[in-house]
């Protein structure tokens, strides 16, 4: 479901310098973050929740699963196929 979301949005990206606002509105964007945190993560707080989505999204890139790709001052997520097809 998560790189599924990636499929459909192709814009996101995490910067190093948003506040905290901004930084949790853009990963409570993506929908089925948050769908797997509460799942496993329900009691967490608020800010740990953030972790473990981001957590995830690493995961999701070690794994091949999506692509990264280092922006000036932060790092865009996508699509691993459609990342790769944009990129070249």
């Amino acid at each position: 479901a998560v790189v599924s979301w990636f499929m459909e949005n192709s814009s996101f990206s995490l910067s190093a310098d948003l506040k905290d606002k901004a930084y949790a509105e853009i990963l409570n964007a993506v929908e089925p973050l948050n769908e797997i945190v509460e799942m496993y993560q329900a009691l967490a707080s608020p800010g740990d929740k953030l972790f473990f989505k981001e957590f995830l999204l690493w995961g999701l890139v070690e794994y091949n699963k999506l692509d990264k790709q280092e922006t000036k001052g932060g790092y865009q997520f996508e699509d691993r196929v459609l990342g790769s097809f944009y990129n070249n």
